[in-house]
């Protein structure tokens, strides 16, 4: 079945007088999502017995867990020693999600930097290539004693076999490094890699490029048709098989012409301060994702909301309104 869920916890789930992220997996499921992704943003640091705690919870509430992998991962440069440190980063990812019993990590490719993009995208290549072939390496496939270099510890077991996916993400400026072609190029390296599409920050990176107007209304047809052609290439390029299992981040961003300034929530209505931002209703509408969802029977995927604070309400409006599509 397709999971919605939630980039860490909802405003309300605090207000509500909850602390704990192992709390989060029954106050999900109570209002049916079934997705969780915990951000290791700022670094791993969580000790044995939260993740177990979260294991746990998440086991008995059906909540598939992701995770994503610290901001500093940089994969788009030639020094060894900040690539080191990228796969420890990632390396560690992965352990603390295997002891959540999840299967994504989620991962940003890297800073371009003020190189051309075809070094960043060489690069880049490179050390996924190396990722890929470290993993396969590891005790995680063949059972030996080695680990990753960087790891703290033996990753867990069955890493590399199909459950684990490294989630490459979209990004949503346009100097960054990882638009649609690149991040689909990329996952061609190892079965280890699929998209994590980010249609908030391929619509902010394209100036609203999924939220299509016709005389001051949202032209649901078109719309439609632009979020069909993101989807189309995934399937094009990677196959079927891997579009089903799409990883997917929704969230409503502002933008300028430099692309994604900051997450909104869905009910935000903001006008813009600055006249660099670009003012049309910031988007994307998920509504005609949602049919595409259903009509390309995407059961496998998961759509993680990132909505600023509103996670969980945001995430329920897209889960009733694809309930209620019919057939």
């Amino acid at each position: 079945m397709i999971r919605f869920g939630v980039a860490s916890n909802s405003d309300s789930f605090y207000s509500e007088g909850y602390k704990g992220t192992e709390q989060a997996m029954w106050w999900l499921a109570k209002r049916g999502l079934a997705a969780f992704e915990y951000s290791f943003g700022r670094g791993v640091s969580i000790g044995e017995a939260k993740r177990e705690a979260i294991r746990q919870e998440a086991l008995k509430h059906n909540i598939a867990l992701s995770a994503h992998a610290p901001y500093y991962v940089n994969l788009c440069t030639d020094d060894t020693e900040k690539t080191k440190k990228s796969f420890m980063f990632i390396v560690q990812s992965i352990e603390a999600l295997r002891d959540f019993g999840g299967n994504r990590v989620v991962v940003h490719i890297g800073s371009a930097s003020k190189q051309a993009r075809d070094i960043s995208f060489k690069n880049a290549q490179v050390n996924l290539e190396a990722l890929a072939n470290t993993l396969a390496k590891s005790a995680l496939v063949s059972g030996g004693a080695d680990k990753p270099s960087g790891s703290s510890g033996a990753l867990p077991s069955k890493a590399m076999d199909n459950n684990l996916l490294i989630c490459l993400e979209t990004m949503g400026k346009i100097n960054q490094f990882g638009n649609l072609e690149e991040v689909v190029a990329l996952c061609k390296i190892s079965p280890l890699f699929i998209p994590c599409i980010d249609f908030g920050h391929i619509n902010a990176r394209g100036g609203g490029a999924l939220t299509i107007f016709k005389g001051g209304k949202l032209d649901f047809s078109a719309s439609k048709d632009a979020y069909k052609k993101v989807l189309d290439y995934v399937g094009e390029q990677l196959g079927e098989s891997i579009l089903k299992k799409l990883h997917i981040h929704f969230s409503k961003i502002m933008y300028s012409k430099q692309g994604e300034v900051k997450h909104l929530n869905f009910a935000d209505e903001i006008e813009p301060t600055n006249k660099d931002i670009i003012f049309k209703p910031y988007g994307p509408c998920y509504k005609p994702l949602m049919h595409l969802l259903k009509e390309y029977k995407m059961d496998k995927a998961v759509v993680i909301c990132e909505s600023k604070g509103h996670q969980a309400e945001d995430a329920n409006q897209m889960l009733e309104y694809f309930n209620s599509i019919n057939n």
